[in-house]
């Protein structure tokens, strides 16, 4: 189970799942006294939602990390500055804006900056898979940043083909540089699911994660095919053979916590304890 150790950030309170902060807030204190607690990360939540997240935990320690842009960097700093002793604010992932008033290398300095002073953060910065090239990713890690790609979403046009998810991983691995993944991966092994008139292929985690094991091994060809993969036997043994891997591949964010470790748990990676007494949050939908 340790490979999997802290794997899955709780990004509840975004798309699809879209939980009430409350109950995002309410679920994430239960579950840390759950044995899923030894599988997630953080509470991942917007830079407004943070303060009143930190009331409703009501002095139960809280970790989070904070979604915002980089031209919102000195709020973070005051944020941290007021939230109470028990509350941390551990990671920020800034999503870059090609057409705001920083140029992107103004917000990439931005966002090296606040890293070099915050040593403590872990600072992660979304970029699309334009601006993914090894000289970028290359300074990335030479200024301490890591990388946060978008792998789905609500809509068919957020999802990276197969080919450039691979181009983007294969860089970030050559590169050094750790990464996270956001939004699609809901489940250990690639499935479809219908949408809004148009079907939905989303890719495993578990598949990322072989793929990965296969780029740090310079076996693209390999990865290429685990990607692809419907065979979890052999992409569970691939990842636990060497948990190097999680070097690269840090986290992802998932709405939900109980449908990745059951999925998980069906395939053998973790054990029915795994699962004790998890349940959702409930939906702003509902």
């Amino acid at each position: 189970m340790r490979v999997f150790e802290k794997f899955i950030d709780d990004a509840a309170v975004f798309p699809p799942g879209l939980a009430t902060l409350p109950d995002a807030v309410a679920k994430h204190l239960e579950n840390q006294g759950l044995s899923a607690a030894h599988f997630m990360g953080p509470l991942v939540l917007p830079l407004k939602d943070v303060t009143e997240a930190s009331r409703l935990a009501g002095g139960t320690p809280l970790d989070v990390s904070v979604v915002t842009p980089p031209g919102a960097l000195d709020d973070v700093t005051a944020l941290r500055d007021a939230l109470p002793t028990l509350s941390s604010v551990v990671a920020v992932e800034l999503k870059v804006n090609a057409d705001g008033d920083l140029s992107l290398d103004d917000q990439l300095t931005a966002a090296a900056s606040y890293a070099s002073d915050h040593g403590d953060l872990a600072v992660w910065v979304e970029l699309p898979f334009a601006l993914v090239d090894s000289d970028r990713l290359g300074w990335m890690r030479e200024h301490g940043l890591g990388l946060k790609f978008r792998t789905g979403g609500v809509s068919r046009s957020l999802y990276p083909t197969p080919a450039e998810l691979l181009a983007v991983l294969q860089t970030a691995v050559e590169a050094g540089l750790k990464f996270k993944l956001t939004a699609g991966l809901h489940r250990a092994l690639r499935y479809s699911e219908p949408g809004d008139g148009e079907v939905l292929d989303h890719f495993g985690f578990l598949n990322i994660a072989a793929a990965v094991v296969a780029l740090r091994a310079g076996d693209s060809d390999r990865a290429e095919a685990l990607l692809g993969s419907d065979n979890g036997a052999d992409l569970l043994r691939t990842v636990q053979a060497d948990d190097d891997w999680r070097s690269s591949f840090v986290s992802f964010g998932a709405c939900s916590i109980l449908e990745p470790l059951t999925t998980l748990n069906e395939l053998g990676g973790v054990d029915d304890n795994a699962l004790a007494g998890l349940t959702e949050p409930t939906s702003s939908r509902n």
